[in-house]
């Protein structure tokens, strides 16, 4: 099995088992009680929900693609301390 066979076979086994689903909406209940129409960065999220800044940033483009969030003009993250793209919650 390829690498790419293996990551695509993961991803299945993850949106099959809800896990997937599960995540997205642990991190977009994050987005929305750390702040009030704030932007944070995927490392401020993953802190303030203390989850896996990598599973985070997985999850952070799909619920763009559901119009949950809206991706925001990068700035220095308090986590990081680079410069990282933003993200906020798109309340309707």
């Amino acid at each position: 099995m390829t690498d790419q066979n293996r990551t695509t076979w993961t991803r299945w086994q993850i949106e099959k088992s809800g896990s997937a689903g599960s995540q997205r909406r642990l991190v977009y209940c994050t987005i929305v009680v750390a702040g009030s129409r704030q932007a944070f960065t995927a490392g401020e999220i993953a802190q303030a929900g203390r989850h896996d800044r990598y599973m985070v940033s997985r999850r952070l483009p799909e619920l763009e693609e559901l119009n949950l969030i809206r991706r925001g003009d990068p700035r220095l993250c308090r986590v990081m301390g680079s410069r990282q793209t933003t993200w906020r919650a798109i309340y309707l």
